[in-house]
């Protein structure tokens, strides 16, 4: 029965290791930031009566609202570009470990 205990509860704390380095905390706050805002922005609107909605009202919660969308695009995209450069490098290193370093075996020895 302990060692079920002890293997729950290794698995439970790899999990959170590995949650963390993905770093979804980060993420998840970031979503739910601009879920919150946008939310408001469509409050706002709501709110507003047809009569007060000017074209310069209206002007002004898009562009609110895109902002809200641009800053979550462009952690979106930097993530993205992180995770590509990441993975390059594990590329370009599980290549130089295939191919073999050219100083070590298999090359020829200097004359």
């Amino acid at each position: 029965m302990r060692s079920r205990i002890g293997l729950t509860t290794a698995l439970s704390g790899a999990a959170l290791a590995h949650l963390g380095y993905l770093q979804v905390d980060n993420t998840i706050i970031a979503y739910n930031r601009s879920a919150t805002q946008l939310a408001g922005l469509v409050r706002e609107y709501r709110a507003t009566q047809a009569a007060q909605l000017s074209p310069a009202v209206l002007a002004d919660l898009v562009t609110r609202g895109e902002a809200v969308l641009s800053t979550e695009l462009t952690g979106w995209v930097q993530q993205m570009t992180d995770a590509v450069k990441e993975l390059q490098q594990q590329q370009a290193e599980a290549r130089s470990k295939a191919d073999g370093d050219p100083g070590q075996a298999g090359a020829d020895p200097p004359p």
